[in-house]
């Protein structure tokens, strides 16, 4: 869209913070939507519920009976897809360091049931902001879909420098964007993430998400979260997720932009700064576009 052409990446003409459009008939966004909602709604209760119990069943449950999610294909760079052992070797695990592009609120979930850990309190989710890190729990980390960054930043606790403490016993996945995108480019990582793993003996594995078709992905917060999920049980088909494991030899944040890169993200210049100018225009324009009609 020519209104948002200031924050379009001038090296690969993408958009990465401009939401992607589901386009739906009358009959479906008027009728048929709201009836498979009402059906699914007490579903996603009951299943949302028993997450506190049976984390990965019913989070499988969620993703494949109300989402529409097809399958989660995990690749593992250097390995065959039909070396399963080696696979399920590689699968992020208590103790490790995973650093993963951010989309949506289903990637902390997609990272929880592909991986070896049981229980999503075992998973510490840290974010950079400005020059800090912060970390959140799996729940927490779902504000920075759905708040506008300063706000959001605030659920989470600020990391002071013992960050072994952070992770040891814990899955950490590490969102080093700093904000979400729309699947469609990777972000530069932020330098303080790198202070992690300096001087420690850790793991430290890179996770590419990609998400197809991408409608799935939030890169501002324009809807609620009961408005984000009636989105997802009414997808017009099937979504599919690939995620692609890469383990690093030498653990920088060189290594691993280039991951992401060479795996299907084109490298944007756009950061953090440019997408909270973004959504104060994109405040605006939806603003200007209702007053209109």
């Amino acid at each position: 869209m020519e209104k948002f052409s200031n924050w379009r990446d001038k090296g690969t003409g993408i958009s990465p913070f401009l939401p992607t459009v589901v386009q739906t008939s009358r009959i479906r966004k008027f009728v048929v939507n709201p009836a498979v909602a009402a059906v699914k709604w007490p579903l996603f209760a009951l299943l949302y519920l028993l997450v506190s119990v049976a984390p990965k069943p019913a989070t499988r449950l969620i993703f494949s009976w109300l989402f529409s999610i097809a399958d989660i294909d995990l690749l593992v760079e250097g390995v065959r897809k039909s070396n399963t052992k080696e696979i399920d070797a590689q699968r992020p695990s208590l103790g490790e360091i995973v650093v993963s592009n951010l989309v949506s609120p289903l990637d902390i979930f997609t990272i929880f049931l592909l991986s070896k850990v049981r229980s999503l309190s075992s998973i510490v989710v840290l974010i950079p902001w400005k020059n800090d890190l912060y970390k959140f729990t799996v729940w927490e980390s779902l504000s920075v879909f759905f708040l506008p960054l300063e706000s959001s930043i605030s659920q989470g606790t600020k990391l002071e420098s013992n960050y072994q403490n952070v992770i040891n016993g814990r899955l950490a996945v590490v969102f080093a964007e700093g904000t979400p995108s729309n699947n469609k480019a990777i972000l530069p990582l932020q330098q303080q993430c790198a202070e992690l793993w300096l001087g420690l003996s850790i793991p430290v594995k890179v996770a590419v998400l990609r998400y197809y078709p991408s409608t799935i992905s939030l890169p501002v917060p324009h809807v609620t979260r009961s408005q984000y999920v009636s989105k997802l049980f009414t997808l017009p088909g099937k979504t599919y997720i690939k995620v692609k494991i890469v383990p690093l030899k030498l653990s920088s944040l060189k290594a691993c932009q280039a991951a992401f890169v060479e795996n299907g993200l084109n490298q944007v210049e756009l950061g953090v700064q440019e997408k909270i100018e973004f959504f104060k225009y994109f405040q605006n324009y939806s603003v200007d576009q209702k007053k209109k009609w």
